[in-house]
C-alpha cells in the first residue's frame, strides 16, 4: 500500500472519529486510530467498512 494512501486512511479515520465522538482527537487516541486504519487496509475495505470500524471502536464506545 502506498504511503499516500496510508496517510489518507489514517487521516480519514481520525476525522470520522472526531465527528462521531464530537471531540478533538488527542495524542492518546493515536494508537486506536492507527489500529483502525491498519485493520481497514488489511481487510481491503472501503468507506462503509471504516464507518463500521469507527462506531464499534473503543474510542467511540467510551467517549
Amino acid at each position: 500500500m502506498s504511503r499516500g494512501l496510508t496517510l489518507f486512511t489514517r487521516n480519514l479515520t481520525a476525522k470520522l472519529l472526531t465527528c462521531a465522538t464530537a471531540l478533538t482527537m488527542v495524542v492518546s487516541d493515536r494508537p486506536e486510530i492507527d489500529r483502525l486504519a491498519t485493520k481497514l487496509q488489511k481487510q481491503g475495505g472501503g468507506l462503509l467498512d471504516l464507518m463500521q470500524l469507527v462506531v464499534t471502536s473503543r474510542t467511540f464506545l467510551t467517549k
